[in-house]
């Protein structure tokens, strides 16, 4: 297991201020944000940020390429029927 540090993000939306509990990871060149739990609007009451251990989980050829966009959708349609004999 994998433990990931938290923080708080603060989230303007129009003239509201929010806050969530949100971590990052990097994939690649992009760093994808997660969201953890919203904590409301009050900033003199939000809990202290919080580690947690995510689960490792391993993917298959097939599916790493679904996920990563790199087949469309008449590829996996042939890789399947290949398969079928």
């Amino acid at each position: 297991m994998t433990e990931r540090k938290t923080f708080i993000r603060k989230i303007k939306q129009g003239d509201k201020i929010r806050y969530a509990e949100v971590w990052n990871e990097r994939q690649g060149k992009k760093v994808i944000q997660h969201h953890v739990r919203y904590l409301g609007s009050d900033p003199d009451n939000l809990p202290d940020p919080s580690s947690f251990d995510i689960e490792t989980i391993h993917f298959g050829y097939l599916a790493q390429l679904i996920l990563n966009d790199t087949l469309s959708a008449d590829d996996i349609y042939l890789m399947l029927n290949r398969w079928d004999g």
